[in-house]
């Protein structure tokens, strides 16, 4: 938040109108103790840095001015202009007053630091790296999370770097976290700045694999295996996808092939998912629902998902079949909105809509406050098959594994 800046050595002016995130090149000064300040261009005060240094001869220096103006101040570091033959050298300067100390690594946040724990007003040596293209990643020192990646930048044989992390993380200010590669061994003015490669947005999937003779599947996005090896009447649990258009796939386990679903989804920001796979193998399809899966603190939610294929629209209903449904006339395919209900336990009855018979009728399940429910009937009424009639109930609001079966009362 420093204006443009003139540098005096001795009194004299050395370098004049130097802006944020620029060098001034090198310039050539006696050695010895100098007296260096540093004024708002044009001015002769206030003078925000005001320091004696103590240059030696023969060695190169560079003089960074950090922090907010109020607490302005210089680092002094020795450069190492002479090049490492066949290869690039390059070192980190820590100049973003409000960011951790960080590590520096290549490509993956979890690799070992190529520049390890550099805290602000830090600068760390040069290491030399083999020449090529990097896409460095930074972390806070010791942790495996990247707070932010850069696009691949390419380091040039025989080419020193000085790389200085700038700016702030402070997303009310005009003064953007960035960092800015300059080469030491040529005037010294010449940089680079590393793109940070935009955060991928993503929201929470999960897939239940409904149908009944399926094999067990391997579900694949956008050409990758997402989710492997999910069998029947099991949730694959919650994984985290990019937003947007994303081409599902679903193969049994170990196979590239037949696609059994073949499907688009469009993912959108800010939403949570779950995709059944329904329907016999011959007709398979994927029934995609939004999940709202944060917790109601006094009730329970819960909603209903039809997936048996040979069962009619039904009706649940509490204790007694003549009752009001609390969902009414679900259709195969189709799942009902949440409701909030009590927390207790509840005698679920099963009729075909708009009937007061009983279809079938389950023991008493307890449902907990504060948790979210997907009650899932799945199978088949045909008695000539092993793929018997049920329902299970889903957590939603843990991993979206969790399950317990609706135990069906004897006839």
């Amino acid at each position: 938040d420093a204006p443009n800046v003139d540098v005096s050595v001795d009194g004299n002016v050395a370098i004049s109108d130097l802006g944020f995130g620029m060098s001034s090149g090198y310039a050539e000064l006696p050695s010895g103790e100098r007296a260096v300040k540093v004024t708002p261009t044009g001015k002769t005060e206030p003078v925000v840095i005001d320091a004696k240094l103590n240059l030696e001869a023969k060695k190169d220096y560079s003089v960074f001015a950090i922090g907010a103006l109020k607490d302005i101040k210089p680092l002094v570091v020795v450069d190492e202009r002479a090049p490492a033959a066949g290869k690039a050298k390059i070192r980190l300067v820590h100049a973003a007053p409000d960011a951790p100390a960080v590590d520096v690594k290549a490509g993956d946040p979890t690799a070992s630091a190529a520049i390890g724990n550099i805290a602000f007003g830090k600068a760390s040596d040069y290491i030399e790296l083999d020449p090529g293209e990097y896409s460095f990643v930074v972390t806070a020192a010791g942790d495996t999370k990247a707070v932010v990646t850069f696009e691949k930048v390419k380091l040039e044989a025989d080419k020193i770097y000085t790389a200085v992390a700038h700016g702030t993380l402070d997303g009310q200010d005009s003064y953007d976290f960035g960092v800015r590669v300059f080469v030491d061994n040529e005037e010294g003015k010449t940089f680079l700045d590393l793109k940070a490669v935009a955060e991928t947005k993503k929201v929470s999937v999960r897939v239940i694999h409904t149908s009944h003779d399926a094999p067990n599947v391997d579900v694949s996005v956008d050409g990758s295996v997402a989710i492997g090896d999910l069998g029947y009447g099991t949730s694959s649990g919650y994984a985290m996808l990019p937003v947007g258009e994303r081409v599902v796939k679903v193969t049994p386990t170990g196979k590239t092939e037949p696609f059994v679903i073949d499907a688009k989804l469009t993912l959108e920001e800010g939403k949570e998912y779950t995709v059944l796979a329904v329907g016999e193998l011959s007709s398979i399809a994927p029934v995609v629902v939004e999940d709202e899966r944060a917790p109601s603190a006094d009730k329970v939610k819960i909603r209903f998902v039809h997936a048996s294929p040979d069962a009619p629209a039904v009706d649940i209903k509490v204790a007694d079949p003549a009752s009001n449904a609390v969902f009414a006339n679900a259709k195969f395919k189709d799942a009902t909105k949440y409701i909030e209900v009590d927390e207790g336990e509840y005698e679920f009855v099963v009729t075909a809509a708009g009937d007061t018979k009983t279809v079938i009728s389950f023991d008493k399940i307890k449902l907990e406050k504060g948790k979210v429910y997907t009650v899932v009937a799945h199978g088949t009424l045909d008695a000539n098959d092993n793929y018997n009639f049920g329902v299970r109930a889903f957590i939603d609001n843990g991993d979206g594994k969790t399950y317990a079966d609706l135990n069906a009362k004897s006839n």
